[in-house]
């Protein structure tokens, strides 16, 4: 079950907002043979109903309001890894991961005031992830990693609502055992996108809706998570 907390989606003169959600389901399967270990895993694309509101930001008609109805596709995933137990502490695994980015093409916004199309035409993509773990107690385990994520989003088709590049991806995490089948799980993940600079002559509007922003782009993220495990 997904729920979407707050979209905002701001197109020329019209800022639109709203919230939703939708169903999907996963599978995965694990294979391990001496001290090889083989997954694959699939999560499918979820069709998030977002109820909302749009309001008009400019000319004589600001400041109106009609509601607003979208379904947004959160993409379908499958990943396959291979991981192999190089000594009694140290294990290493590489994994790929394709993610459907080419049901994200066009999003629609139904509302009172014609609504709104957005041409995206994103593809899907691929992502290499290598990562280890090394077991420094018999309860404590490092964990670090590294992704290189391909973007999605053709240069044709760029936009400063959504300036996405090509990512690199760099990771910590520990694990600790509390007993009783209890486990406390923490990481940090650091993601820097490669620069992009946009420079387009074309006149009017993107082919998205969004209006031409040309300049550079740097973007850089920082992730942190805290968990909670119990086995059975």
């Amino acid at each position: 079950y997904y729920y979407v907390k707050t979209v905002e989606f701001s197109a020329a003169g019209l800022a639109s907002e709203g919230d939703g959600d939708g169903w999907g389901w996963n599978a995965s399967l694990i294979h391990e043979q001496g001290a090889w270990g083989f997954g694959l895993a699939y999560r499918s694309q979820v069709d998030a109903d977002i109820e909302g509101s749009s309001r008009i930001l400019l000319g004589g008609s600001a400041g109106l309001v009609s509601p607003a109805t979208a379904e947004i596709p959160l993409p379908w995933r499958a990943q396959a890894g291979v991981r192999y137990q190089a000594t009694d502490q140290l294990a290493v695994e590489f994994d790929i991961t394709r993610t459907g980015w080419s049901s994200f093409d066009t999003l629609v916004i139904n509302n009172g005031f014609g609504g709104v199309t957005s041409t995206n035409n994103w593809k899907d993509a691929n992502a290499y992830r290598l990562g280890g773990t090394y077991m420094l107690t018999p309860q404590t385990q490092l964990r670090f990693g590294y992704t290189y994520d391909k973007t999605p989003q053709p240069r044709g088709f760029f936009s400063a609502r959504i300036p996405d590049n090509d990512r690199h991806l760099f990771s910590v995490g520990l694990g600790h055992d509390l007993g009783n089948g209890l486990s406390i799980e923490g990481g940090y993940m650091y993601v820097q996108f490669e620069d992009y600079t946009h420079a387009s002559t074309a006149i009017g509007l993107e082919p998205n809706g969004t209006l031409l922003y040309n300049g550079e782009y740097e973007s850089s993220v920082h992730l942190f998570g805290v968990g909670l495990a119990k086995q059975f």
